[in-house]
């Protein structure tokens, strides 16, 4: 009855051409998706590429992986997770896995899909940030209750990635285009104010204005109440308890025995 089930799902996914609908074909068993099976590293359950991407390049992934985990540990102090990672060296197979002009995306706290864009330490780590957020929040539903711009500051935090770094903030200040991230909750704000920042006319040097604001503000916070801060809100939030309650609490403390801030945004990679 299961394989049949996952061969109607299966079915239901070929016949839509949409992107959103194609990225859940890697929710299906990972053999179904057509990757090559390479060695797991890093303690994911598995690792898949495309069948074009070279042993040279898929060594170097491993490499990332490994320095990715190390990233993950250091802002949530171990890593709880174990999903399944989806590499592709072609922009035609991250858009049969469902991509689009991201470069990368996570789908709860099992898969992790990268463009070749992708294939580095920073944005693994990043997409692994949000399924350790997935998971140690209590999965979707409490999910719906953690603003987006949160997750993604504590992704940027975790990435160490200077696409969306200091650097690029400061820039951000210096042109006067700061965001106002706070307002950004849902998934839908999140992604309107992302299109509507990177227009050329404001933003010319196509600068990851959202991802930094919201790395900045998360970074700052981080540094006051460190790795105890930020799991005790999560623990307030998967108790029951709204997430801007936990936070105000938190936002002028500094916890007693809480971890300094690993590194800032940007900082050079481990």
């Amino acid at each position: 009855m299961l394989r049949r089930i996952w061969v109607l799902l299966l079915c239901v996914l070929l016949l839509s051409a949409c992107s959103s609908v194609k990225k859940y074909l890697v929710m299906l068993p990972p053999d179904w998706s057509g990757m090559l099976k390479r060695p797991s590293v890093g303690g994911l359950a598995g690792v898949y590429t495309d069948a074009d991407m070279s042993d040279t390049r898929a060594h170097d992934l491993a490499l990332a992986i490994q320095k990715a985990r190390r990233r993950v540990i250091a802002v949530w102090g171990s890593v709880a997770t174990a999903p399944v990672l989806f590499a592709c060296s072609t922009e035609a197979c991250f858009h049969r896995l469902g991509g689009t002009t991201n470069t990368a995306h996570s789908l709860g706290d099992r898969r992790i899909v990268l463009s070749p864009r992708g294939l580095d330490a920073g944005m693994i780590a990043h997409e692994w940030s949000h399924a350790e957020m997935y998971r140690r929040i209590g999965g979707l539903l409490a999910m719906l209750r953690v603003p987006r711009w949160f997750d993604e500051g504590v992704a940027v935090l975790t990435s160490r990635d200077a696409r969306h770094g200091e650097g690029v903030w400061r820039k951000i200040r210096a042109r006067g285009i700061e965001p106002r991230v706070g307002e950004l909750r849902s998934r839908a704000q999140w992604s309107d104010a992302v299109h509507r920042y990177r227009d050329p006319r404001r933003n010319p040097d196509n600068l990851a204005v959202v991802y930094a604001a919201a790395g900045h503000r998360v970074a700052e916070w981080y540094a006051r109440v460190g790795r105890a801060g930020l799991l005790h809100v999560i623990a307030r939030v998967r108790a029951g308890e709204a997430f801007e309650p936990a936070w105000r609490a938190l936002s002028s403390l500094q916890l007693a025995g809480a971890d300094p801030d690993p590194k800032p945004v940007g900082a050079p990679a481990l």
